[in-house]
């Protein structure tokens, strides 16, 4: 970690293992990091946290191929989201203390993961980005009171862009998903004005008065007749002095797998 919301996290995972103490003399000196807050020179490569989940068996090769490296022989440097093994990624998911190991503090199983397109090959157009993300049920069946079916939740993306250039383009390629599920999405509160992904085009205009024939234009690559996926934006803002539009993409889901996709802003 390097963010200090995050470093605190990490410690005060390692803190908890402190507590616990279990496996203390062969594994841990309570001494040193992570056990104790670290300085200015501290390594923090002591604070890493696992994060593990082992995807559901049928559905690795597609997610292999299409999302991320999950199978022997491929790897991050290879995967066309990535292009390099020093990646960085968010997850979201269990904070634990697993002691199947050595005893230490892991987000286990995580449930949303994303991150950012960097690939050098493909992270190519100066006003271009994606992100790829994924909800995820835990594959293996170790854990059944942390990942029954479904998994259910909602990501937002934000996003920005010069209003002069008159049209946003968001480009959600659903990737590789299972069956949705209506049960577990009717548990989210959901705002009225979402949609559903019936169609693969949405033109929006933007209500201000300031901003005229402005658009934000969303494609998919399929139409998916399903109730259980919806999207919707939220926090649309007008910056006059720097004349920039900025909002969020939100997309929320409930699936008895898991939902993957990409999304790619363009202006």
């Amino acid at each position: 970690p390097h963010l200090k919301r995050y470093i605190d996290l990490s410690f005060q995972g390692h803190a908890r293992q402190k507590e616990i103490g279990r496996k203390k003399k062969k594994y841990h000196n309570y001494t040193k990091p992570p056990f104790i807050y670290p300085d200015e020179d501290t390594d923090l490569n002591a604070y890493h946290l696992h994060c593990e989940l082992s995807p559901p068996r049928h559905y690795r090769s597609m997610i292999n191929e299409l999302v991320y490296p999950v199978i022997a022989g491929n790897t991050a440097t290879k995967h066309h989201h990535f292009g390099d093994e020093q990646f960085t990624v968010g997850v979201y998911g269990a904070f634990v203390s697993d002691c199947n190991h050595h005893c230490h503090p892991e987000i286990h199983p995580y449930e949303w993961l994303w991150w950012l397109n960097v690939h050098p090959d493909t992270d190519i157009e100066p006003n271009s980005k994606t992100w790829v993300f994924g909800l995820f049920r835990e594959g293996s069946n170790r854990m059944p009171h942390w990942s029954p079916k479904p998994r259910t939740g909602g990501i937002s993306i934000p996003f920005v862009f010069p209003a002069e250039k008159k049209e946003l383009l968001i480009e959600l390629h659903h990737l590789v998903f299972s069956s949705f599920n209506e049960k577990g999405f009717s548990q989210l509160n959901i705002p009225a004005e979402a949609l559903l992904f019936d169609k693969t085009e949405w033109k929006f205009s933007i209500a201000d008065d300031t901003l005229q024939h402005v658009f934000i234009i969303l494609k998919t690559n399929v139409p998916l007749f399903q109730k259980a996926i919806k999207f919707w934006f939220s926090s649309l803002n007008y910056d006059a002095q720097n004349g920039m539009l900025s909002g969020k993409l939100h997309l929320a889901t409930s699936a008895d797998e898991l939902y993957t996709a990409k999304v790619k802003f363009s202006y």
